[in-house]
């Protein structure tokens, strides 16, 4: 069964109408655990605010990215989630246009794309890009400029639309130009332009939950000088052989699909290969080797916006062997978080999260009946300014930036 995407409908215990109240209640909930975030993570510095990337205490570039998609959706409180709310739509503004400001002061480099790292104060740390930062933070700026054309949100002061419009146009070029390389006849979507996903023999890491096919679609609309099309198909060309061979390229994190292979082009072959295997073979030791949790499970999510809001159905073949691998296969799941959210799988399904991340790869593929257990567990865990199945949870801005965009991708698109 494939999912009714409409506006306002969302998943049991509401099974509602859009204009239901309690719609809006769980509305509210996200907004609360929104307003949650910039009080957990935001440290406002002289010129911009910065989301602290705890449990550390640095910002980084997809730090920008998730606030900025987070901030550009706030403020919807209402019956059908149309009636703004003016104080809530004025303070997400606010938000939105301090991470701008932000991003401009402390992690813009001249070639255009985001620094990946700056400390506390607001210096750069790490002159490399982290190409999912770029790409979200751009994102935000496509969703930021319907607002404004729609007359929703305004335009702050000293910008202009003419000026905005041109900023995000010089963004797509940088992105493209620091982060899409061709090699045999086909697109790479880069993790850097820096060096700590290379290696001298012409391999690059490729990191698989970085990508976001609908994103790439929304830049085609604005941007006509790049071939997004061929990007996002040979992404997903490459995203298929991965998830086809997830077994043989070592899956170890959070799902079946592996955070990162290496890839390279040799006697004009293009290579899929185990990074975990190669690595240990070449000395690499310890943490380089666990596949990062966050890294990998947000692969879901990706594919899940496609399929969602594309009808991508590559994105939903993709997520059909990856949930088929992870033993869900939709309404047969139901029995895994009846009761207490026991959580038998390998794939470590039994926190906030991974069940909201599982949720809406379900939600996508089969439909919201099927993916009700998980969303319902993942609302059970709202605490106020954040989600979490215990309270150290509101100390991981990843969990928080994650599940607020799949709260929204449910709730609020």
């Amino acid at each position: 069964m494939e999912p009714k995407k409409v506006k306002g409908k969302v998943t049991d215990p509401v099974k509602a109408e859009k204009s239901n109240p309690e719609v809006d209640k769980l509305r509210g909930k996200i907004e609360e655990a929104t307003s949650g975030y910039m009080k957990l993570f935001g440290k406002i510095l002289p010129k911009g605010t910065v989301i602290i990337n705890k449990p550390g205490n640095t910002a980084i570039s997809e730090g920008v990215g998730f606030s900025g998609l987070i901030f550009c959706k706030s403020g919807k409180i209402g019956a059908d989630g149309l009636v703004l709310s003016q104080d809530r739509s004025v303070q997400s503004q606010n938000r939105y246009w301090q991470i701008y400001k932000a991003r401009k002061e402390y992690f813009l480099k001249s070639s255009g794309v985001m620094a990946w790292e700056v400390d506390g104060s607001g210096n750069k740390i790490s002159e490399d890009s982290a190409s999912d930062g770029d790409q979200d933070w751009i994102a935000s700026e496509m969703m930021v400029l319907k607002k404004l054309e729609s007359g929703e949100w305004k335009i702050p002061q000293g910008l202009g639309m003419a000026g905005f419009k041109k900023q995000i146009q010089k963004d797509l070029d940088a992105f493209w130009n620091s982060h899409i390389k061709k090699a045999d006849g086909r697109f790479i979507f880069l993790a850097t332009d820096g060096s700590w996903a290379k290696r001298g023999d012409g391999r690059d890491i490729y990191y698989s939950s970085y990508p976001d096919p609908h994103f790439l679609r929304e830049f085609s609309e604005l941007d006509k000088g790049h071939d997004w099309a061929k990007l996002i198909k040979d992404v997903q060309d490459l995203n298929t052989v991965i998830i086809d061979n997830y077994k043989k390229l070592g899956a170890v994190g959070q799902n079946p699909m592996p955070a990162k292979v290496f890839v390279s082009v040799s006697s004009g072959k293009f290579n899929v290969e185990n990074y975990y295997t190669i690595s240990k073979k070449e000395g690499v030791t310890g943490d380089a080797l666990k596949d990062n949790e966050a890294d990998s499970i947000r692969f879901l999510l990706r594919m899940a916006r496609a399929a969602i809001l594309d009808n991508d159905n590559g994105a939903k073949d993709i997520l059909r062997k990856l949930l088929k691998a992870a033993a869900i296969d939709g309404v047969s799941t139901a029995h895994i978080y009846a009761g207490d959210r026991a959580a038998p799988s390998k794939w470590g399904w039994n926190n906030t999260l991974a069940r909201a991340c599982y949720g809406i790869a379900v939600y996508a593929v089969y439909g919201e009946d099927s993916a009700k257990m998980f969303i319902n567990s993942v609302i059970k865990d709202h605490k106020g300014e954040y989600f979490g199945e215990w309270e150290g949870a509101k100390n991981y801005y990843y969990d928080q930036s994650l599940i607020l965009q799949i709260l929204n991708l449910i709730y609020n698109d």
